[in-house]
């Protein structure tokens, strides 16, 4: 139990910077789409879509090894970093060359000729500084240095918020004042990441260390990517097959299912360089047992939360993009399988180096999704391509979870998961869905009653944790 304590003590830590960022985020979301257009914030979405894929592609996987092999290599840790770094560099100078060199056919090919010169060459210098941030903060990760990841990840969320604000709603600068944001951001965020890790790190190269990285990083590269580009893909299929203001609409949409995203990113980055140095204990499968069961009890209130207020979140954030709704019921559902997943099924995968079945899986789930998007968006638009995503991930954490059990030999208790899900399906479509219940009560008495499901729902979830952690 101390070691369970541990991990939802560190993951709380390392999910401050998550909460914060993402209360930020949805505290600019209606000052943006109040003022940029729909059409904008499908601009705005699709690059940042552009920018992750590439953010993936880059560093090739190595930044996450690091996180697999640094309690082999923590005394000589310079000789892998060293090695990390001067990949990031060449990587990073030869994709600045690239994207300069061919800068008009991907402006007409992949952004159909929406962007200027200058928001190109501003993201290109994003994505590069971003790569770098990231191998900083996973170091800190790897060190357990709790307090200076966390510093630096509020001091960049404050800095991007802030100047975001002042560029955006002050200066009306559009689309192109959030990109200078971010640029200034991470320019500032990288001199201090790199102080702060000044003495793990250095220029070198070990051709070993750079062969056990890519070796094991080679199938989880290819998901990675694999899920990258797909989402990359739903945009472009919106954008050929809809209009940009639709996809602002999809983006909002992903925007406010992403609400979900922060608790079991925070979950991960406890949990992962934890598992890794406990992965040898004689009572590790059983710790990863009681942390899924206790996980599901724990997070479900918060998601149950997001989904009794759906209607009002969307009222708040974006009025005008009420066609949202079933996206968001959609990907907030995917969200929710691939969070479980990278927490506990694929765990197994990861620490017996088999991550060729992630791949295995990915194909098949991510070529469904794709498959499933272009026959369903030319009649139902977003719709069916958030339908898409939702197949598409459910088949995910379906095969990931019998190759690790059947590789890794743990079982998971699922009847809890399956009647949790179940219940917010119904909750879903009872409170957002049917308006059947709207017609009984007025606007206030809806928003009394779901707080009393709320608080009837978070105390039986806090007397069933403290039942699971008395055991």
């Amino acid at each position: 139990m101390n070691i369970l304590r541990k991990v939802l003590g560190e993951s709380a830590i390392y999910g401050l910077s998550s909460y914060i960022g993402v209360f930020a985020s949805m505290f600019l979301t209606p000052i943006y789409t109040r003022i940029l257009s729909k059409g904008d914030y499908g601009i705005m979405d699709i690059f940042l879509t552009w920018n992750n894929l590439l953010l993936t592609i880059l560093p090739f996987g190595l930044i996450g090894g690091l996180i697999r092999y640094y309690p082999e290599y923590k005394s000589d840790i310079k000789s892998m970093t060293g090695t990390i770094l001067v990949f990031l560099l060449v990587v990073g100078g030869l994709y600045c060359l690239t994207l300069l060199s061919f800068q008009e056919t991907i402006i007409l090919g992949v952004f159909n000729n929406q962007i200027t010169f200058e928001l190109y060459l501003i993201n290109i210098s994003i994505v590069i500084g971003s790569m770098f941030f990231s191998f900083s903060l996973s170091i800190l990760r790897c060190e357990f240095k709790k307090t200076i990841f966390l510093t630096l990840s509020l001091l960049n969320i404050s800095l991007i918020v802030s100047l975001g604000f002042i560029f955006v709603y002050f200066d009306r600068m559009g689309v192109i004042g959030f990109f200078r944001a971010s640029l200034i951001t991470v320019a500032i965020m990288n001199i201090l990441g790199f102080i702060a890790v000044r003495e793990k790190i250095t220029l070198s190269w070990n051709r070993t260390i750079f062969r056990q990285l890519f070796n094991y990083s080679v199938h989880v590269l290819g998901v990675n990517i694999l899920f990258q580009l797909v989402t990359f893909i739903d945009r472009k299929i919106i954008l050929n097959y809809s209009s940009v203001d639709q996809l602002g609409i999809y983006a909002i949409g992903a925007k406010i299912s992403s609400i979900l995203n922060l608790i079991f990113s925070a979950l991960l980055m406890g949990w992962l360089p934890r598992a890794m140095t406990i992965k040898d204990n004689r009572d590790f499968k059983k710790i990863m047992q009681v942390l899924h069961d206790l996980s599901w009890v724990a997070l479900f209130p918060i998601i149950f939360s997001f989904f009794i207020f759906n209607k009002e979140l969307i009222k708040l954030f974006a009025p005008s993009y009420n066609e949202a709704f079933l996206v968001i019921f959609f990907l907030s559902l995917s969200i929710i399988f691939i969070g479980f997943n990278n927490l506990f099924y694929n765990t197994g995968l990861l620490i017996l180096s088999k991550t060729k079945y992630i791949t295995y899986a990915s194909l098949i789930s991510l070529s469904t999704n794709t498959t499933i998007s272009i026959l369903l968006a030319p009649s139902y638009g977003i719709n069916g391509v958030a339908f898409g995503t939702f197949v598409g991930s459910f088949l995910w954490i379906i095969m990931q979870y019998l190759f690790n059990r059947k590789l890794f030999k743990i079982k998971f208790n699922l009847s809890r998961s399956f009647l949790l899900t179940s219940l917010l399906l119904i909750t879903y479509y009872i409170f957002n869905i049917s308006s059947h219940f709207y017609h009984l009560l007025n606007s206030f008495e809806v928003i009394i009653f779901k707080v009393i499901v709320l608080a009837i729902v978070f105390v039986l979830s806090s007397y069933k944790i403290k039942q699971m952690l008395g055991k």
